[in-house]
């Protein structure tokens, strides 16, 4: 009766997943929006940062290991967009260390709020951080058509 060792097993195992090539290595996330850099550091700085920390916050009895996903930003529009109540925003996409486009949503100029789509609603981007914010509007991310030219 032949023995082997459990070391000569999980090493022939991992060459048949390597040569395998299902397990590849997650794929590049796009680097981060260089459209419109102000919008961009203001949405790393109010939300993205913001969301991180409370990602990495945890019971100090939890055995689960601390977050290992990576964040990054990219605004979409170089010129802002209007909606229907005049205000001006731009729409923005958040990426993930292992996937792109995860979050979209829009920042407004002003300081006027940063929204994201959850679903077919429009929420404030506060709700993932665990912060009560002001509802969002039928017309809140939504450009408003444009005016024909008289």
């Amino acid at each position: 009766m032949k023995t082997f060792t459990y070391g000569l097993l999980l090493t022939s195992l991992c060459s048949v997943l390597a040569a395998d090539g299902s397990h590849a290595a997650p794929p590049v996330v796009a680097p981060v929006s260089e459209v419109n850099p102000e919008m961009t550091a203001l949405l790393m700085r109010d939300f993205i940062r913001p969301w991180d920390a409370r990602d990495s916050e945890r019971s100090k009895f939890s055995r689960a290991g601390p977050s290992k996903v990576t964040r990054s930003v990219r605004v979409l529009d170089k010129v802002a967009q209007t909606d229907a109540t005049g205000a001006k925003f731009f729409r923005f996409a958040v990426d993930t260390t292992y996937a792109v486009d995860v979050i979209k949503g829009c920042i407004y100029e002003q300081g006027a709020g940063i929204f994201v789509h959850r679903g077919d609603r429009t929420v404030s981007a506060m709700t993932l951080i665990g912060k009560k914010e002001k509802a969002a509007t039928a017309t809140t991310c939504v450009a408003a058509p444009p005016t024909p030219a008289s």
